[in-house]
C-alpha cells in the first residue's frame, strides 16, 4: 500500500492564501463598508489580529446588509485563522471558517479548506510518530482526529488498524505473562484473607495447554470453602474485572472448581484434597506455598 506524505510547507501556504483572501475581500468591498469594518480591516492590514477580531465580533450583523454580513464574518475567519493555535484551536477555526463560508459569496471556503488539510496533515504524523514510538492511546486519539475530516483516506486508516493491533498483540505478549502470574498471586492473596488453609500455586506454563497456573487450597468447613469461594469471586470482579468462565462443585462445597481460564482454582475441604492429591500429581512443576503454608515450609515459597 502506498505511504502518503505530506509537504512541510503546509502552513505557509495556508497563511499566504489568508492574506490573499484579505486583499480580495477589502477589493471587492472597497467604499461600501460601515466604518467600524474599515477600521477592523487596517488592523488586518497591520497584522493586529485580536484586535481586529474584538471590533468585529462588536458590530451588531443585524443591521447590516447581505453584502456587510458577509465581509464580517469573512474577516472573522481570516483573524481567527492568523491568530491561529493555541489562541484558536483548529476545530473553533474551522467553526468560525465554516461558519463564514455558508454567506452568499464568501470567501472562506478556501480556507475551511485548506484548514482541514491542516488537520489531516498534522494528525497523520502525529499517528504514524504514535505508532513508532509505541504510543498506542497516542495513535488511537490522533488517528480519531483524521478518521472525522473531510477526505480521510481510508487505506491509510486502514493500515493504521492493522499497525495499532500489531502493537496490541506485541504488548499482550510482553505483559500477558506478567499479568497471569499476578493473577494468580492475586487469587492467593484473597483465599488467604478468607484464612484458606494450606494455599499453594501450581505454575503448569508450558505443561498443559488449558491453563497456566493452579491455586489450591483448603477450608475447614462447607462454609468456609464457600467463603473462600465468594472471597475469590468477589476480589476477581472488583480488582480485575474478571468472572469465572465456569465454576463447579459450589452446592456440595467439598471441591469447588473456580476456572478463570489462565488460572484454576482448586478449593477442597481437607479429607477431598488429600484424597485427590493434585500436589503429587503435579509434583513435577513449580510450586511455591503462600501465608501460613509458605511460613510452614510445606514447599518453597517465591
Amino acid at each position: 500500500m502506498p505511504d502518503r506524505s505530506y509537504p512541510c510547507s503546509g502552513k505557509t501556504a495556508l497563511r499566504t492564501l489568508a492574506l490573499a483572501t484579505i486583499a480580495t475581500v477589502i477589493a471587492l468591498a472597497s467604499g461600501c463598508a460601515p466604518t467600524a469594518l474599515s477600521s477592523a480591516r487596517e488592523k488586518i492590514a497591520a497584522g493586529q489580529y485580536a484586535q481586529a477580531r474584538q471590533e468585529l465580533l462588536a458590530i451588531p450583523l443585524g443591521n447590516l446588509n447581505d453584502a456587510q454580513r458577509r465581509e464580517v464574518k469573512d474577516d472573522l475567519c481570516v483573524s481567527v485563522f492568523m491568530l491561529g493555535e493555541p489562541a484558536y484551536s483548529n476545530s473553533e477555526q474551522r467553526r468560525v471558517c465554516a461558519d463564514a463560508a455558508t454567506e452568499s459569496g464568501s470567501q472562506s471556503a478556501q480556507i475551511v479548506e485548506k484548514i482541514d488539510d491542516q488537520v489531516r496533515r498534522s494528525s497523520y504524523e502525529k499517528v504514524n510518530a504514535a505508532l513508532a514510538s509505541g504510543d498506542l492511546g497516542g495513535a488511537e486519539q490522533a488517528a480519531q482526529v483524521y478518521v472525522n475530516m473531510p477526505g480521510a483516506d481510508q487505506a491509510v486508516v486502514e493500515k493504521w488498524s492493522q499497525q495499532m493491533w500489531e502493537l496490541v498483540n506485541q504488548r499482550d505478549d510482553r505483559t500477558g505473562g506478567r499479568r497471569k502470574k499476578e493473577l494468580a498471586a492475586a487469587i492467593a492473596a484473597y483465599a488467604d484473607d478468607k484464612k484458606a488453609h494450606s494455599i499453594v500455586e501450581l505454575d503448569l506454563r508450558g505443561v498443559v495447554d488449558y491453563t497456566d497456573y493452579f491455586v489450591i487450597c483448603s477450608g475447614a468447613s462447607n462454609r468456609q470453602v464457600k467463603s473462600i469461594h465468594d472471597g475469590i469471586q468477589l476480589g476477581c470482579k472488583s480488582e480485575h474485572a474478571l468472572l469465572p468462565t465456569r465454576v463447579e462443585g459450589l452446592p456440595g462445597a467439598q471441591w469447588v472448581l473456580m476456572d478463570y481460564l489462565d488460572v484454576i482454582v482448586h478449593v477442597f475441604m481437607p479429607e477431598v484434597r488429600e484424597y485427590y492429591d493434585l500436589e503429587r500429581l503435579w509434583g513435577e512443576v513449580p510450586a511455591r506455598a503462600i501465608g501460613a503454608a509458605a511460613a510452614a515450609g510445606a514447599v518453597p515459597a517465591a
